[in-house]
Order: structure tokens, then C-alpha cells, then sequence
């Protein structure tokens, strides 16, 4: 009977694998959550799941010494790694850096602590981030076939970085990995503030105390074009059942839901949902607080161009957004109106400072589709 290692069992999709596979106790006869808070998990995972508090980050004996304690190493049920953590850097080389330290380290501690002979697969979370999507417009739809992104000018992709570990660390031993690779994570996590929700969840609430219309903060290409979306709860399942299917050695795959959403559809779902009015002449009107901001490379959609015909028509590679959230979340008025909500609702009064307005800027902003198959 196979035993769980989920790594990242607070955020948004640690926690969803660690909810669906305690939901099938007669396959995992065991669960070890790993994540770096040694909080109280009576009410935060299932009671079969055991919690085992590791920094990452911290020594390699240290993990291998957790490791050995919370694990009956005397048993011989097959170990599955269920990969999900992550730390958020400044630059994309400490990105790197410090999330493929991440993976090296707790590998290296699991074969510290002999627990190596007993692993079948690592299951690695990843995104849209491993086709540059970070970096421009893609080619759409994105598919696992597609070549890596890499060139003299584009920064190191952390997710290659783990990916290369596992393949650098799985040679000649008896386990193997696999990769999944979700779009836009639709999911919740307590106080887990990488998650475009809870910005847009915030920047809504203050546009409502403020009686302010809520002006959609990217473009209008970007409000028109369509996304693609993943369930937190459809990639846990999809990577539980990754890990027990052997025709998914060494292989990567897009986990999607199979539908496209557009702004122009959610944005007045969410206006709706906050009780808050959408300028009906929004982008006529001049940008509330804009921002923009240029890519440095080109994007991933250049490598195709040539043989696409797309030769000298790609647009500029920016970010382009009608209220950059960034500057927003720094104005007087709008800390003071967050301060007010979370005092009267028992929120977090620092979710206003903790919540990624680069990345919301990043998501909302851009001009271009992704979609995957």
C-alpha cells in the first residue's frame, strides 16, 4: 500500500492533494504533510494525515533526521512525493535558486534517511510559467510537445531548474517523475496570499467601502481574450492519478479544466458578486492609474514566428495595465478603507500588504491569450 509525502501542504494545491488523498484512506495508509509552520493542524488537515514541520531550506541532516521519525522506515510500502512547495523571490534567478534548493534538499533528505530505495515517483507542480508566459505572448494553444524557453536574454525558469534536479537525481535509481503543468489555479488556502483571488477579492472590497466603480486594471485586449483556468481540485486528482500510472514515467502534462474563460465574462460576475458597478464606457475613459511595463526579452512567441508568418507584426512586449495595483495598494485612502473592512469583518489586517499585486498586474495585465490542451 503506498505512502503520501506532500511538500507545500498549506498552500492552495498542497492542500488539495492532501485533502483528496485522505479521502481514500484504503489506498494512502499513509499521509505526511511537509510544510515549513509548525502550526496546529487539528483543524487544518484530516486525522489520518500526520504533519511533519520542515524548513526546506534548513539542513540536509535535519530533514533527513524529520524524515526517519515521522516514517516507519522498518515498513515496506512504496513512498510517492507529491512536490508542491514554493517560495516567492524578488528576481527570477533567486527564483531559481532558492525553489530548486527547495527540491535538492528534501530528495537529498529522503535518501539521507534511507527512505530512497522505497520511492516510486515525485509528482512536480508546475504552471504556465514553464511555457514563458510570464514573459509575452505564446504560441496558443500550449502544448507538452513544445520546446523549452530559453535564450541569452531570457532569465532562468525555476520550474527547468527542478525539473533538470529530478532528472539529474532519478538517473540510475529505482524511482522516476512527473510533471504536471495547470494554468491559473483556482483554489483556497488560509492565509496563502500567491493566489490571484485573494487580490481581486481586496481590491473589489475596497472599491465598494470607497464607492468606486470597479475599473478592470489590464487592457482591453487582455479583457477580450480568452484564459485558461485549473481547478485545485482537479490537478490534486489528476497528479494522484499520475503518480500510480506507470505509462507516466518521465513525462509532462497540461492539467486544465477544458474550458476558456475571458474577463468580459467574470469581471461582471465579480462586480456583481461585490455589489459593485463596472463603468459601462471603461476603456474610453482615461486609465484610472496606469501602469506599464516592458519585458526585456522577446516573447516566447518569437521563437515560432518564422515559421508562422508572424515576422515584424508582434506587438510591443509589455505589461499594460489601466490601474496598476501595485501603486494602488500604496495609496493612503485605500489602506485606510482596508484597515477599516478587516477591523469590521475579523480579516487580516495585513492581506493589503502581503497580497501579490505584481503577479495580479502580471495576470490582469497582459495582452495576449493562454491556453493550453
Amino acid at each position: 500500500m503506498p505512502t503520501a509525502i506532500v511538500t507545500g501542504a498549506t498552500g492552495i494545491n498542497g492542500l488539495a492533494l492532501i485533502r483528496t488523498l485522505s479521502a481514500d484512506p484504503k489506498t494512502w495508509t499513509q499521509i505526511h504533510a511537509v510544510s515549513r509552520s509548525a502550526l496546529s493542524v487539528s483543524t487544518l488537515f484530516p486525522a489520518n494525515v500526520q504533519h511533519v514541520p520542515l524548513d526546506l531550506l534548513g539542513g540536509v541532516a535535519d530533514i533527513a533526521k524529520a524524515l526517519k521519525q515521522r516514517i516507519n522506515e522498518l515498513s515496506n510500502d512504496a513512498i510517492y512525493v507529491f512536490f508542491a512547495a514554493y517560495l516567492e523571490q524578488e528576481t527570477e534567478e533567486k527564483l531559481s535558486d532558492v525553489n530548486g534548493a527547495l527540491l535538492r534538499n528534501f530528495l537529498e533528505g529522503v535518501r539521507g534517511a534511507g527512505l530512497e530505495k522505497r520511492l516510486k515517483r515525485v509528482v512536480l507542480t508546475t504552471g504556465a510559467k514553464y511555457y514563458g508566459v510570464h514573459h509575452g505572448a505564446v504560441k496558443v494553444p500550449c502544448e507538452e510537445e513544445d520546446p523549452k524557453v530559453v535564450g541569452p536574454t531570457v532569465p532562468r525558469n525555476f520550474y527547468y531548474v527542478q525539473e533538470d534536479i529530478l532528472i539529474e537525481m532519478s538517473r540510475g535509481q529505482s524511482w522516476d517523475w512527473c510533471t504536471a503543468m495547470p494554468g491559473a489555479v483556482i483554489g483556497f488556502a488560509h492565509g496563502n496570499f500567491m493566489n490571484m483571488a485573494s487580490a481581486i477579492a481586496i481590491y473589489a472590497s475596497v472599491c465598494k467601502e470607497l464607492g468606486e466603480p470597479l475599473h478592470f486594471t489590464g487592457n482591453l485586449p487582455g479583457y477580450t481574450t480568452f484564459d485558461t483556468h485549473s481547478s485545485a481540485k482537479l490537478v490534486a486528482e489528476f497528479e494522484i492519478w499520475a503518480a500510480l500510472n506507470e505509462k507516466c514515467h518521465n513525462e509532462r502534462f497540461n492539467i486544465v479544466n477544458g474550458d476558456q474563460a475571458s474577463w468580459q465574462s467574470m469581471w461582471p460576475k465579480i462586480a456583481r458578486h461585490f455589489g459593485v458597478r463596472i463603468p459601462p464606457n471603461q476603456f474610453v475613459m482615461p486609465a484610472p492609474l496606469p501602469g506599464k511595463y516592458k519585458i526585456a526579452q522577446d516573447p516566447p512567441l518569437a521563437a515560432h514566428a518564422d515559421k508562422m508568418g508572424l515576422v515584424g507584426v508582434l506587438e510591443e512586449n509589455a505589461i499594460d495595465c489601466r490601474v496598476d495595483l501595485v501603486k494602488w495598494a500604496e495609496r493612503e485612502d485605500v489602506k485606510k478603507a482596508w484597515a477599516e473592512i478587516a477591523k469590521r469583518e475579523g480579516l487580516k489586517d495585513d492581506a493589503l500588504k502581503r497580497a501579490t499585486w505584481v503577479f495580479a498586474n502580471m495576470m490582469i495585465g497582459k495582452k495576449y491569450p493562454w491556453v493550453s490542451r
